[in-house]
């Protein structure tokens, strides 16, 4: 009988330990609640800036792409300006041949002319050579009739040149115009990249403040968090310094109780020595099983209800870290954002550096068609002299007649104004020689600045290769943040599971600590009528006995009583120093006598029977 008592208050212990823990895993699950409703919140942030990131990203892509058609269009516009430049050279070194070899005729023809005005000055002194002079003039008709042939292919060749040069004309006129209306669309091109380049940049740069508040809101709400664990874990260090608390006066108040089933026993005892009392001992059986299996499904919700906890703390555990590293992701993600604008603010830097340049060579490419349209009116102006030399020649033939027949006076004057002439001539191709050799040094300086453009070209192409492999790297780290954010959102999901499973498993224990409290209340009334019938028997027959039996069901009551309110099962509560002497006296070896002192002491603190109603 001793054990069995011993069962019911292990009983009733375990119930109430049930009770305080289903109430602070409780506690515990609201908090949780409230974590994972942070956690859902920053969740949902992350998710949010995550979709601003891929739709920056698209944008940049397509414009990244439009910049480098651009830049193909470009190319291939400088790439036509250069081989028809190539071909302009082309045609005015040919003219330039021509106009050398012309130049070279005209020296030969007029070395014949001075040779044959020396000749004439040797022979116009005596009439006797007038067979000579005859021989001098049909030799100086057969030259004369030499030159008119050359001077004929020269015309041909002047006409050639002169087709030539209209075409060439033609063609400078033709590429001018073209060359105008692609400066003019490169410039409108770029005033628009321009415009678009600034509103970038100013859209990134509400990008990046935003970025910055959102970075500092994280960091506000990552230390509201941390002061919030804290306080949590004071919470958690103030319960187990409770608990423990409980734990001791759980375990003082199971010794007085102890003592007070060795009193119940001793009255059992005698009881059963007087030869009643065994409906009662079967009754008590029944009670001590069902207060087992109370104890059994308790001690089962329990371990139940424990290991629901630590999956519910593992898995806060690792949404916190996973919430840590998203925040350095995305801290991280900022930073390469950053970066990138760096090398996009480079990037425009340098594309209008090389505009610049294109401008400059382009100017620089009208100037050497201006020089080449003055070469060719040069070449003009150098044909116009040969077909002058040519007159001039067709004169002098007739005056070599006239001279041959009278030797005039003018003869002489015409020698100077032809030896006049051929200085003007010598002067005219040296100035010819110079210019021709200021044109080499321009073309040589724009062929250098047109390399420079060209390894200025590749460098440039470099660097937007560069660019474009740091794109790749941002859209590969951006689908790694999906997938996280993916793989956390699947585990927030298995975390909101496993709360409401822990929920659920906190409100079955919740019911069974409620089930176990009826049957113990139950089986407070079986005990309260086990003390009843034990204190009727042993009472004296009459008034007198009747009167002991109510004062022992009273006092039995009162120690019930104070077992409950211990237990928090009933709202009355004696005070410990009652107890205290309760279980001072039930320690005493005498029988009734202890018995009635028991009840006597008790009977001014018990509360009444309507109190467990």
């Amino acid at each position: 009988m001793d054990g069995e008592n011993e069962e019911v208050q292990d009983a009733y212990e375990e119930v109430e330990e049930q009770r305080a823990v289903a109430a602070q895993w409780k506690r515990k699950l609201q908090k949780l609640t409230n974590d994972m409703a942070d956690l859902r919140s920053l969740l949902d942030e992350q998710t949010c800036r995550n979709n601003l990131l891929e739709k920056r990203q698209r944008k940049f892509d397509t414009e990244l792409q439009s910049a480098q058609e651009e830049l193909k269009r470009e190319r291939s516009a400088k790439d036509r300006l250069s081989r028809e430049r190539d071909q302009a050279h082309a045609e005015k070194y040919a003219l330039e041949q021509s106009l050398s070899e012309a130049r070279l005729e005209i020296e030969l023809k007029e070395e014949r002319l001075a040779a044959a005005s020396r000749e004439l000055e040797e022979r116009g002194g005596g009439g006797d050579e007038l067979t000579a002079l005859r021989r001098a003039k049909s030799e100086l008709e057969r030259r004369v009739r030499d030159q008119e042939e050359e001077l004929d292919e020269l015309a041909g060749q002047i006409q050639l040149l002169e087709s030539s040069k209209l075409r060439v004309e033609m063609l400078l006129e033709q590429q001018r115009k073209e060359a105008r209306l692609e400066a003019a669309a490169r410039d409108d091109e770029m005033e628009e990249t321009r415009a678009n380049a600034a509103k970038k940049l100013k859209i990134l740069e509400s990008q990046l403040e935003s970025e910055h508040s959102e970075r500092s809101l994280l960091l506000r709400e990552r230390h509201e968090l941390e002061r919030r664990l804290a306080s949590l874990e004071e919470t958690a260090r103030a319960e187990a310094q409770e608990q423990i608390q409980l734990v001791h006066r759980l375990k003082r108040d199971l010794k007085r109780y102890r003592a007070l089933l060795r009193d119940a026993q001793t009255m059992l005892d005698q009881k059963e020595k007087e030869g009643g009392g065994k409906a009662q001992i079967r009754q008590l059986k029944n009670q001590v099983e069902d207060l087992e299996l109370a104890v059994r499904a308790a001690n089962k919700a329990r371990s139940t209800a424990e290991a629901e906890a630590s999956e519910a703390a593992s898995a806060l555990e690792e949404a916190n870290r996973a919430r840590n590293e998203a925040a350095e992701r995305a801290l991280s993600a900022s930073r390469d954002a950053a970066a990138a604008r760096a090398q996009l603010d480079d990037a425009e830097e340098e594309a209008a550096e090389l505009l610049k340049k294109y401008r400059a060579s382009t100017s620089a490419l009208c100037s050497a068609q201006a020089e080449a349209r003055e070469a060719e009116a040069k070449a003009e102006a150098a044909s116009e002299e040969a077909r002058a030399a040519k007159e001039r020649a067709n004169e002098l033939a007739t005056r070599l007649a006239a001279a041959e027949a009278g030797h005039t006076q003018g003869h002489h004057e015409t020698e100077r104004r032809l030896e006049l002439r051929n200085k003007e001539l010598e002067s005219s191709l040296e100035l010819e020689a110079t210019s021709r050799a200021r044109l080499e040094s321009q073309v040589a300086r724009l062929r250098d600045a047109h390399e420079q453009l060209a390894s200025e070209l590749a460098a440039a192409r470099a660097k937007d290769q560069q660019a474009a492999e740091e794109v790749r790297k941002l859209t590969r780290q951006i689908r790694e943040l999906k997938e996280e954010n993916t793989s956390l959102n699947a585990k927030l999901s298995e975390t909101t599971r496993l709360k409401l499973a822990a929920e659920s498993a906190a409100q079955t224990a919740a019911a069974e600590a409620a089930a176990a409290k009826d049957e113990a209340r139950l089986a407070a009334r079986r005990a309260t009528a086990l003390q009843e019938a034990i204190a009727g028997d042993l009472s004296s027959p009459g008034d007198s006995r009747d009167t002991d039996s109510e004062n022992d069901s009273y006092s039995s009551d009162e120690s019930i009583g104070t077992f409950l309110a211990n237990h928090k099962l009933s709202p009355a509560a004696p005070s410990r120093s009652s107890l205290h002497h309760d279980s001072h006296k039930s320690t005493s070896s005498e029988g009734r006598a202890s018995r009635s002192s028991i009840s006597s002491g008790s009977k001014p603190l018990s509360p009444t029977k309507e109190s467990y109603a």
